[in-house]
């Protein structure tokens, strides 16, 4: 997604990684953008509902796009599901 928005839910399940890996939510267009949410696996599997991130009810806003940067992921199968809601 590019433009301004709001991030609003997350929701990641994962199975066959590596505990520790990390997937990063970024305020842009690419591997390069800011920062906006960070979450570390805390072992190989999720459970089988996987986890929801908790976020502020005003959401996390998010100025040039959404990008969703799995390069921390060493194996296995990661899937986030996204709710947002573009400004623009």
């Amino acid at each position: 997604m590019t433009g301004v928005g709001n991030l609003y839910s997350l929701m990641v399940s994962w199975r066959g990684v590596t505990a520790g890996n990390r997937i990063l939510i970024q305020d842009g267009i690419n591997a390069s953008g800011t920062i906006i949410e960070e979450i570390i696996l805390n072992d190989a599997n999720s459970t089988p509902a996987g986890q929801t991130i908790p976020l502020p009810a005003v959401g996390k806003e998010f100025g040039t796009g959404l990008y969703v940067n799995l390069a921390g992921i060493t194996g296995g199968e990661v899937n986030v599901s996204i709710g947002y809601d573009a400004n623009n």
